[in-house]
């Protein structure tokens, strides 16, 4: 690749993790501060940096990567993808390892993670953070339909299945690695 295209191509990088930062933490702030709902905020926001993105390659001449970054291509990543995957992967588990408890309490209760003097709404900003970064490295691996599916398909099945914390905690993560791998395997 010509050192153009490989900073195009960078370029592109920082302005999906920008943009998937100001849509993740503007529905968040959105909904904070005005009557319209997180998911509503989500949708719109989501919805228009679609658009802008869409705008955006084609005016970069990028058309024929549009399939890719819609649908994924996991097999056109390059080393240095899959090291940066890996890195905001381990990042982020690391830190919800050390963050555990004050995390749980935050996504079951807020209120009363505050009157225990947990800072809930640092906490919320930054598990929107962690989930961007990692939705983001994993955008040119699945595409940008997948990863939706992969956020919320295996949350949901694990709290079908149980209610207690440990399990709702690992157990997203094991569901979807576990599909990941297996949907790899069949294709």
């Amino acid at each position: 690749m010509s050192a153009p295209a490989s900073r195009t191509y960078h370029s592109i990088d920082i302005l999906k993790v920008v943009a998937a930062l100001l849509v993740g933490l503007g529905s968040l702030f959105v909904s904070r501060t005005s009557r319209l709902n997180q998911d509503t905020a989500l949708s719109i926001l989501h919805t228009t940096a679609f658009a802008a993105g869409f705008i955006v390659l084609v005016r970069l001449g990028l058309q024929q990567k549009i399939d890719d970054w819609l649908f994924g291509s996991i097999m056109s990543l390059s080393d240095s993808d899959l090291w940066i995957a890996f890195a905001i992967s381990s990042v982020s588990v690391l830190i919800l390892l050390l963050f555990r408890r004050p995390i749980l309490v935050c996504l079951f209760d807020p209120d009363i993670a505050t009157t225990l003097g947990i800072p809930s709404r640092l906490i919320s900003y930054g598990i929107f953070t962690l989930i961007i970064l990692v939705l983001v490295s994993s955008l040119q691996a699945v595409g940008a339909f997948l990863t939706l599916g992969l956020l919320v398909g295996p949350a949901a099945t694990v709290y079908l299945l149980t209610n207690k914390p440990s399990h709702l905690f690992w157990g997203g993560g094991i569901i979807g690695g576990l599909g990941s791998l297996l949907a790899f395997y069949l294709s």
